[in-house]
């Protein structure tokens, strides 16, 4: 018992010279200890905020937090129109920190609790932008959210610019902000690609593709994902099958974009990768080397 009641004094009376050897944050000059504060997350900064309750209560670092987080709320713009008569910034990361939690069992009421709270306004582009801005909720309500809210879903795909964008490269970005249904979720996915594909033709009509030819597309890759990244696929698609599956279907499809097609999903599947959204068309690749003739063209010569 001696032994115990020992080490338990020493281990105490080392934390204690711990704390004591720790400089005073305060007696640095104020840039240099917000400088060292903008190193913590949220939990320990508000941890700190019980010993120095001023500088890690600093708006620079609740404002920064609150950006990491949710890129955009209604509530920044408020923010900069009238900085002296609204919430502090460690006040909305903690709004929107509760409201990310409630909406992973209720979206609507989260959303609506948002709304109440001043930081998102009642208006579907404004929650649209919120979305577009965040990975901070969670993915199944997501969908139940635009699933319930069209306005809000069509809103959402009017801010994506998919100019010039690789149509794989587009469904990737998609996916990275609205990860894929489940198959239960058969409904929404259909909605979800039938909007994606409407967008996209939006933005490149010059491809010589119509709105239907682009949605056989956008549906043919993703069942070429699968098919060859499936274990439980033995018998894989090849090149030439799917260009010519695909140049049945959809006459006005080039050749050449149909095979750069196959070889990106082939590399890089379709869901949850990490290959870099906004590579262009304008760099297409081929990984079977002389095989193919390496050419740089634009997105007209696709036509």
């Amino acid at each position: 018992m001696g032994h115990a009641q020992s080490r338990v004094s020493n281990t105490r009376r080392n934390q204690q010279q711990l704390l004591n050897s720790f400089p005073d944050l305060r007696k640095f000059p104020p840039e240099v200890a917000v400088a060292i504060l903008g190193n913590l997350n949220a939990t320990d900064l508000c941890l700190a905020s019980c010993v120095w309750h001023d500088l890690a209560s600093d708006d620079v670092l609740w404002k920064r937090l609150c950006y990491e987080k949710w890129a955009y709320v209604s509530m920044y713009r408020t923010m900069l129109s009238y900085p002296y008569q609204v919430l502090t910034y460690k006040q909305i990361y903690l709004l929107l920190d509760e409201a990310s939690l409630y909406f992973t069992y209720d979206p609507i009421k989260a959303i609506q609790y948002l709304i109440d709270n001043g930081i998102v306004e009642d208006d579907p582009r404004e929650i649209a932008k919120m979305f577009n801005c965040t990975h901070s909720f969670y993915t199944k309500s997501i969908h139940i959210f635009l699933n319930e809210r069209q306005d809000v879903l069509g809103e959402f795909f009017l801010l994506q610019d998919y100019s010039g964008v690789f149509l794989s490269d587009a469904m990737r970005n998609l996916f990275k902000k609205i990860p894929p249904p489940k198959q239960k979720e058969r409904e929404f996915f259909e909605i979800l690609m039938e909007k994606f594909s409407a967008r996209y033709f939006e933005c490149n009509q010059n491809l010589g593709l119509s709105r239907d030819d682009t949605s056989v597309l956008a549906y043919s890759l993703l069942l070429l994902s699968v098919d060859l990244h499936s274990p439980h696929v033995k018998n894989k698609m090849s090149k030439r099958e799917f260009i010519r599956n695909n140049r049945q279907v959809v006459v006005e499809a080039n050749r050449d974009l149909l095979g750069d097609l196959y070889d990106d999903v082939y590399l890089n599947g379709i869901a949850g990768t990490q290959l870099d959204v906004n590579r262009k068309l304008r760099q297409p690749f081929r990984p079977y080397g002389v095989l193919f003739e390496l050419k740089t063209y634009d997105l007209q010569s696709c036509c």
